[in-house]
């Protein structure tokens, strides 16, 4: 799944600058409540974090009032960087993937599988930052 993959990602670079990663579940089908009241739990057992990398945009955006209300105020990155949330909040941080590339991609593969042609089972794209920091 694309979401372990991020999770890995996360962890290989946490402990490849000699940090310690910390990790909260979050079910994707949870309601907006029940997600808020998780972020705020794991907020009140790691007040001290520096930042936090949310696994999509959408929940990035969810944190972002209740990591105001925090004296630390630690960085929120988010994940997708969608045209749209960059728009909305141009300021967060956020992983973005490379959409049109993606999109390009599928089509190549769709077309050689309807052809008959071997394909990949897993493609890598590159994914940036943005806003740049």
């Amino acid at each position: 799944m694309p979401s372990d993959q991020r999770h890995q990602g996360y962890l290989d670079t946490m402990l490849k600058h000699h940090l310690t990663p910390i990790t909260w579940q979050i079910d994707f089908e949870m309601s907006y409540a029940q997600k808020t009241d998780n972020f705020t739990k794991m907020l009140q057992q790691h007040g001290d974090v520096d930042a936090i990398f949310a696994s999509n945009d959408v929940e990035a955006t969810q944190m972002l009032p209740l990591v105001s209300k925090m004296p630390s105020k630690p960085i929120v990155v988010g994940f997708d960087g969608t045209r749209l949330i960059q728009a909305i909040f141009p300021n967060m941080p956020t992983i973005v993937q490379p959409i049109e590339q993606l999109a390009t991609v599928a089509i190549e593969v769709l077309e050689k599988r309807i052809a008959g042609e071997a394909t990949n089972t897993k493609y890598l794209l590159d994914v940036t930052l943005s806003p740049q920091r």
